[in-house]
């Protein structure tokens, strides 16, 4: 199993933040990235874990 911090956008858009009084977009939201190496007969369940 890996897990790695990444960051990106998807449905959410971004959002906007004010910082020392000037308002700046930030495009990319941190996110976390999983990969697993399973069985082919494992995969469903371990897939219903992780959500």
């Amino acid at each position: 199993m890996t897990v790695t911090e990444v960051k990106g956008f998807g449905r959410q858009k971004g959002h906007t933040e004010i910082y020392r009084g000037s308002e700046y977009t930030v495009d990319f939201l941190p996110k976390v990235k999983i990969e697993i190496v399973v069985n082919e007969e494992d995969s469903q369940k371990v897939a219903e874990a992780i959500v």
